[in-house]
């Protein structure tokens, strides 16, 4: 008699269960109604267009593969992408500073000149100090081990300023060469002036 009342127990937990699935369903199905009746679901991108089902990835389920359509075709990017953009942006304007003033202050040194580019050294040692904990933070939530990042180093930062500047000199004074030569030719072309 007892086994009776186990296994009717479970059927019963198993109706309450199938109800109450019944009831989330009728719930969900409700809710979409109402939003085509107000008209939340016109003008979609896509709308007309065959859904892409599973190109990428065979084995995420629908609903998950639907989300992330969803969430990457209204702008949104996951944590660490924009903060791994703001990494490689911050690193870029490091360099291009360190190159920029490098090359403007030339080669060799003078003693003022030194003492700018040491400032300039000085603030770019502060910038990638905090660099270094963006990166970590990086490491931290990047899905994919390999797509870790090491820390800059000012040494290899201000190693790379000091042999491209002299290329960005020269590509500088082509750039104004350039210019002048443009200048001349409509001076050339324009009787008026």
């Amino acid at each position: 008699m007892s086994h009776f009342a186990v296994g009717e127990g479970g059927s019963r937990l198993q109706e309450e269960n199938k109800a109450a699935f019944r009831a989330v369903e009728r719930l969900v199905e409700d809710m979409i109604q109402e939003s085509m009746a107000r008209g939340d679901f016109r003008n979609l991108s896509g709308a007309g267009k065959p859904l892409n089902k599973f190109e990428y990835n065979p084995y995420a389920d629908p609903m998950t593969h639907n989300l992330n359509l969803i969430l990457f075709d209204n702008g949104y990017q996951p944590s660490w992408v924009v903060t791994q953009r703001d990494i490689r942006e911050t690193i870029a304007e490091i360099r291009n500073e360190l190159l920029e003033e490098r090359a403007r202050l030339g080669d060799p040194l003078a003693p003022k000149e030194q003492s700018k580019w040491e400032q300039l050294c000085e603030s770019a040692e502060g910038d990638l100090v905090k660099l270094k904990k963006t990166v970590d933070n990086y490491n931290l939530i990047v899905p994919m081990l390999n797509m870790q990042m090491v820390h800059f180093s000012l040494s290899r930062e201000i190693d790379r300023a000091v042999k491209g500047a002299h290329q960005h000199r020269l590509d500088q004074q082509r750039e104004r060469e350039k210019r002048s030569e443009r200048g001349g030719r409509k001076r050339k072309k324009d009787p008026k002036q």
